[in-house]
């Protein structure tokens, strides 16, 4: 066999390698942006930050709905894949995230306590925190009579930082959450 007949039988063999290796890429390390935009994954919630958070495809349930007053909106997303990691976006009223009586000072009193918290920088009403790194990285907003939180749930995607996805998701639906917008894709 000559030199040049080897050559075109490795070639098939290197475009497989090519090819294999060019599937396995790595999580997106861009960063979930702070401001919300279609396409939603449930109303109000970006289906792109998510699907960064959680490092693939996603799929998601909705109750309830977002509201100043009420029982208040509960959307839980999770990979398309099955693989283990969920998002937990909720927003209601103070007694709903606390103990039977609890107030709005209480509740962030509360928040303010947990491990690691660090306030959230964000131009809407009220007061929110960061925290959970490693463990269950959170983000909670008290406006009002009010707790909006998005949770990361045995998220592990390398190369990202749970507690800033949770707090830039949280950010991005504040306008909604605690504010007087119509959270978007509530007719999808």
């Amino acid at each position: 066999m000559s030199r040049r007949q080897r050559g075109w039988r490795i070639l098939p063999v290197v475009a497989l390698v090519a090819i294999t290796l060019g599937a396995c890429t790595s999580p997106d390390p861009s960063p979930v942006s702070p401001t919300a935009a279609a396409p939603w994954v449930c109303p109000g919630v970006p289906r792109d930050g998510s699907e960064l958070a959680l490092g693939g495809d996603v799929t998601a349930e909705t109750s309830g709905r977002w509201a100043a007053e009420g029982p208040g909106f509960f959307c839980t997303v999770k990979r398309e894949d099955s693989s283990d990691g969920t998002i937990l976006v909720m927003q209601g009223p103070v007694g709903s995230f606390a103990s039977a009586g609890a107030t709005a000072e209480l509740q962030l009193a509360a928040i303010k306590r947990e491990e690691g918290a660090e306030p959230i920088d964000a131009d809407a009403t009220g007061e929110g925190y960061a925290f959970g790194a490693g463990v269950k990285p959170t983000a909670a907003w008290v406006c009002g009579e009010r707790v909006f939180t998005v949770e990361l749930v045995s998220v592990d995607v390398e190369g990202r930082d749970g507690v800033a996805d949770a707090e830039n998701l949280l950010v991005s639906m504040l306008p909604w959450a605690c504010g007087d917008e119509e959270a978007p894709g509530t007719d999808s």
